[in-house]
């Protein structure tokens, strides 16, 4: 079996509640994100993770739901989310009858509450937050 270190670097852990560190919210600068091929149930199933700058040994899967908030957010090139501010906090949902928390990315309408403000960037270039 060949060793590729990034097969390795997918599997690290996923981002957890305890991560917000008893906050609800909190802003967090996206440093990669990647698709994920993955075997579930016999069949490949693909999905986005991303990596955060305040959390380099964690990674967080998006769903198409989290995938669409960001879309909104930021554009649909993911690329281009790589040193952005993405606001994430604490989610309560339900699935198949089951009552869940999760860190999950806040819808866009929430951002402006949860993000810092943003910062004047050098004159002909877009602000940043």
């Amino acid at each position: 079996m060949k060793a590729n270190a990034k097969d390795y670097r997918r599997s690290r852990e996923r981002l957890t509640l305890e991560d917000l560190g008893g906050e609800e919210t909190m802003a967090v600068t996206c440093t990669a994100v990647e698709e994920v091929v993955f075997d579930d149930n016999g069949r490949p199933r693909k999905v986005l993770v991303m990596n955060f700058e305040e959390f380099t040994d964690k990674s967080h899967w998006l769903n198409e739901t989290q995938v669409k908030y960001l879309c909104e957010a930021l554009g649909d090139e993911t690329d281009e989310w790589v040193g952005e501010k993405i606001a994430i906090e604490r989610h309560s949902g339900k699935f198949r009858g089951e009552e869940y928390e999760k860190v999950w990315i806040a819808a866009p309408e929430r951002w402006l509450s949860i993000l810092p403000p943003m910062k004047p960037k050098a004159k002909g270039k877009p602000a940043k937050r």
